[in-house]
């Protein structure tokens, strides 16, 4: 969904995630799924330390029920360009 950010899974099964970011600065990325943190907000998908501009990506495989969302979140100091240099993949395994 382009206005909220969010992948809502149509029907239950393993499906494949993936986010790629351009950031400059201290940026980390974490994943929420139905309005939660995974792993409690605690446990970042990709850190950039550096200063200047990185590429931030993340991914893994992710058992969802039909209906349930998924979403990409990035917090820190630095600047994300998402909208500009950033994509997503989300496919279903099975």
């Amino acid at each position: 969904n382009g206005s909220n950010g969010r992948f809502t899974a149509p029907v239950a099964g393993n499906y494949i995630l993936w986010f790629g970011n351009l950031v400059e600065n201290q940026r980390y990325s974490f994943v929420k799924k139905n309005g939660s943190y995974l792993g409690g907000g605690s446990q970042s998908w990709g850190y950039t330390g550096s200063s200047g501009y990185n590429q931030l990506s993340g991914g893994a495989i992710m058992t969802l029920a039909a209906n349930d969302y998924v979403e990409f979140v990035h917090t820190g100091s630095g600047t994300s360009y998402g909208n500009q240099h950033g994509c997503c993949y989300f496919a279903l395994l099975s």
